[in-house]
């Protein structure tokens, strides 16, 4: 027979204006109690896990809406620069890796991730030339941070085939003084050299999507939904949830143990991984990627027959254009600089093309997944989601649209309108170099434009968050933290606050967190927030969210993470 378990402390249920000292109780998987804190004799048949000690604050458990878990993992598996600050310290590192991974042959490629584009912005030698200092031999490829652009080598160069004369539909190859590649890929153009590497390993992939899985507990995430899966990797998620679980006890203290099905040794990244047994994974949504001119509803209906509970695959990703930071956002308006490869952008489709792939996907009953970072890219989608609306009627598919950075303010009440969430990543909510680069590029009008979260809520638009990890800090704290401020992480109250009319008050923010993305991932009757009857997805953090400085909700700590009713953290 199951255990009654409970948490004690401050407590907010995700109902708006609902916090109180109190404590919340579960039997199984399912809450049987929230309310004040009740008599020994009446909680005589349960095991608290926390008392009421000051500070101790327990919520919703997070969802993230929209993360790329395999492709986190993976780069935590190879040459990782996020933390390197400098151009100096990147290649220092990289030189570092290279002398300390996949010496069994010279064919083996340096691939890593975390560059930035400061630290190119000042520099008079080519990209190329300063990679090729610290791996001569051997083909290296290192993605932006954001993972729209990459930073190669000759040799790697080389073996893609790349030079002057390279064009590549919807992506850009920088060239140099001298008019020969420097190195600096951006879009389809990285995507055409990464199709050079050699396949991974399957002990790889899987290794990847463990590491990957094994950053979500820590940090109270009991739920995402992966932004992207390529065909490649869909094996992969899919031995990971569908395999049948080792161990069936319900026993708090041993449910933190993996099992050992498999253990294994990978090359190259040298990581001793464990699967986690399917109890301890999170409730995943796997958004399929649509390629153009390939896909079919055909095929995905074959893949979305492994659908199970808390295994959704009934989502379609497409990639409607790229970045600010690679001037590939599609704008209505061309970018302000005197040279730009495309001034307006790139748009991946076809405005006709996309309302017909929009609704095939919707009749045939397919959440669609947007990815859209210009004025002009959201426009075009809102302009398909309109013409599927107006052909099936309203339903609950729950359609979203990812990142928004600039939306041209008549579309703003045509979110709400046409029942199309906003999925946002706050964490870039703030003023740091390249949002100051993209100002330049934007002029102040459009500048002002940036990331309407406010106004959306306030015209009636649903909101979900999504962290866009390994783009950006995976800790929801972190993002929480920037939506209420606009500031950097660390910057105190003197600090400027960057468009404070789209600040969101902290209840709505956690809100999205929450119930938000427990919405879009169609997890919302039975999680998002504390109700009896409703699964016990919580968490305990170290610190009153409400109470303290909103400067400092980064420095709280995920302490308890339960997802079903099993303690998975610690």
């Amino acid at each position: 027979m199951s255990r009654k378990l409970g948490v004690r402390g401050a407590l907010w249920t995700g109902k708006c204006g609902y916090r109180t000292m109190g404590e919340v109780t579960w039997c199984g998987d399912a809450i049987d109690y929230v309310g004040p804190v009740r008599s020994e004799a009446e909680t005589a048949d349960v095991t608290m896990l926390t008392g009421a000690e000051a500070g101790v604050f327990c919520m919703p458990a997070f969802q993230d809406a929209h993360v790329h878990v395999i492709f986190g993992g993976s780069q935590l598996c190879n040459c990782v620069l996020e933390s390197t600050g400098t151009l100096a310290n990147g290649l220092k590192t990289i030189r570092e890796f290279a002398s300390s991974n996949c010496l069994t042959s010279d064919c083996e490629w340096v691939i890593g991730s975390g560059w930035v584009d400061d630290w190119f912005s000042h520099c008079n030698e080519s990209p190329r030339a300063m990679l090729d200092a610290v791996v001569p031999s051997r083909p290296a490829v290192i993605r932006r941070w954001d993972g729209h652009a990459a930073w190669a080598n000759t040799r790697a160069l080389q073996i893609a085939k790349i030079t002057e004369d390279t064009h590549i539909t919807g992506g850009v190859v920088c060239l140099d003084s001298n008019g020969i590649p420097n190195g600096l890929l951006h879009e389809e153009a990285s995507e055409f050299l990464y199709k050079c590497l050699p396949p991974p390993t399957h002990a790889f992939k899987m290794a990847a999507l463990a590491t990957g899985l094994s950053q979500l507990r820590p940090l109270g995430i009991t739920a995402f939904q992966e932004g992207l899966v390529r065909d490649s990797n869909f094996p992969y998620y899919a031995d990971m949830f569908l395999t049948e679980p080792t161990v069936t006890n319900n026993e708090p203290c041993s449910e933190r143990e993996p099992s050992d099905r498999i253990s294994t040794i990978c090359k190259p990244c040298g990581v001793h991984y464990r699967l986690p047994d399917r109890y301890l994974l999170p409730k995943a949504s796997l958004s399929l990627q649509w390629v153009k001119g390939v896909t079919t509803v055909e095929h995905l209906n074959s893949l979305r027959a492994s659908q199970r509970t808390h295994f959704r695959v009934s989502t379609v990703k497409i990639m409607l254009d790229g970045v600010m930071e690679s001037r590939t956002a599609a704008l209505h308006q061309p970018f302000l600089l005197e040279t730009c490869p495309n001034p307006m952008g790139l748009l991946n489709y076809d405005p006709k093309e996309l309302e017909d792939i929009i609704v095939q996907l919707d009749g045939n009953g397919y959440q669609i997944h947007i990815h859209a970072v210009g004025d002009r890219a959201v426009t075009v989608a809102l302009d398909g989601f309109e013409v599927a609306r107006r052909k099936h009627g309203m339903n609950d598919l729950r359609h979203h649209i990812a990142h928004l950075q600039l939306v041209c303010p008549s579309d703003i009440p045509r979110f709400a309108r046409l029942g199309i969430i906003s999925t946002f990543s706050p964490l870039w909510f703030r003023l740091d170099n390249d949002m100051k680069t993209t100002q330049t590029v934007l002029g102040p009008l459009r500048s002002s434009q940036q990331y309407p979260i406010r106004s959306i809520l306030e015209s009636g638009g649903k909101l979900c968050c999504g962290s866009d990890w390994p783009v950006s800090s995976l800790n929801p704290l972190d993002g929480i933290e920037i939506a209420v401020t606009h500031r950097n992480i660390g910057d105190d109250e003197t600090k400027p606050v960057w468009l404070p009319s789209q600040i969101v008050p902290l209840e709505d923010i956690l809100c999205a967190y929450t119930s938000g993305s427990a919405y879009v991932n169609h997890l919302d009757m039975e999680t998002g927030t504390l109700e009896p009857g409703k699964k016990a997805d919580l968490i305990v953090l170290s610190k009153d969210l409400f109470q303290i400085p909103l400067t400092s909700i980064h420095t709280a700590k995920v302490l308890l993470c339960v997802s079903n009713g099993r303690v998975v953290y610690p």
